[in-house]
């Protein structure tokens, strides 16, 4: 076993989560953010028809860290609110 010093640099962060393998890291997760600003859509559908392949819950970014962006402003399929609703 392998003893991991913490805190980690992000480059160590980042190798352990790419190499933790996708097995590994889907038993530790349950929600994909799907739709971003940044994401266009064959991004977001390639995210969206992995958390649907993974029964993971699919979720937009609730907050900004660059520009700004209005609450609502980003388009998100009917679908995902049902994931909450049930």
């Amino acid at each position: 076993m392998r003893c991991i010093q913490i805190p980690l640099s992000l480059a160590e962060a980042s190798a352990l989560v790419r190499n933790a393998g996708e097995e590994y890291m889907l038993d530790n997760i349950d929600v994909i953010e799907c739709w971003h600003p940044r994401n266009d859509v064959g991004t977001a559908d390639h995210y969206t028809a992995f958390a649907l392949k993974h029964g993971l819950l699919m979720t937009s970014g609730s907050n900004c860290h660059q520009k700004l962006i209005l609450l609502g402003s980003i388009d998100i399929p009917d679908f995902v609110a049902k994931q909450f609703t049930g």
